[in-house]
């Protein structure tokens, strides 16, 4: 009798944490969805800024999604992309090259392209250099000047960018199949579990966005109301 108290009080231990890791699990995947709107929201006004539509984003986020690029990292990605000027048409293949610079960074893809536009953007060869992409940028500078028919002191920054992101392009050829080679071990399949993970998560987290969003705007109403009060309070004092 005594084992079998003790074999049902187990039981309900078990299926209370069950339903608290639930819980917790189904709050985290809504936040990671909201944060991917949030990111989307502003993809695409800033898209629009460089002269792209709401649906061409989209594609361009959906493009680099097929190249192993997470839901979240490919609207963040594409909105630097967008500020620092670079044509958005090399979006998959800036983000292939990313898959074979993961590969030699021990890095995922999502995290390897987050570097790589990063490093474009700044233009610190430091951070391509960890995920095996030597670039000199100066040439890549003086090719586009010369493409353009133009002084390189002349060139805009817009114009640098992408004149740094032509150069990261080629020199990928120089890792170029190193991703297709990796797939076959263990080390790289845990590598991309990260991004099955967190895709999952935004997706099972869409499902429950509708409430979540009620909850949310009704308790910022509720806190600036409360300001509001304790702001008379303070005035009145």
């Amino acid at each position: 009798h005594a084992y079998g108290l003790l074999r049902n009080a187990i039981a309900g231990v078990a299926t209370a944490f069950s339903l608290y890791k639930l819980v917790a699990y189904i709050q985290e995947s809504t936040t990671l969805a909201a944060r991917y709107e949030t990111l989307g929201v502003a993809m695409i006004q800033v898209g629009r800024n460089a002269g792209y539509s709401a649906a061409q984003m989209n594609a361009f986020a959906a493009s680099i999604q097929k190249s192993g690029i997470s839901m979240v990292e490919s609207r963040s990605t594409l909105t630097q992309m967008a500020q620092a000027h670079i044509n958005l048409a090399d979006a998959s293949n800036l983000s292939r090259v990313a898959q074979d610079a993961a590969v030699i960074g021990n890095i995922n893809s999502s995290e390897a392209f987050a570097r790589m536009i990063h490093g474009i953007q700044s233009g610190q060869t430091e951070i391509l250099r960890t995920i095996g992409i030597t670039v000199n940028f100066e040439v890549a500078y003086q090719k586009m000047a010369y493409q353009l028919g133009i002084n390189q002191k002349m060139l805009t920054e817009g114009e640098r960018a992408q004149a740094r992101a032509n150069v990261v392009m080629e020199r990928g050829k120089d890792i170029a199949g190193a991703y297709e080679a990796s797939m076959a071990t263990a080390g790289k399949q845990m590598s991309s579990m990260a991004r099955y993970v967190e895709d999952l998560k935004v997706k099972i987290g869409g499902a429950f966005m509708e409430a979540f969003t009620y909850k949310v705007f009704g308790q910022a109403e509720a806190l600036k109301k409360l300001g509001a009060e304790m702001d008379k309070l303070a005035a009145s004092g």
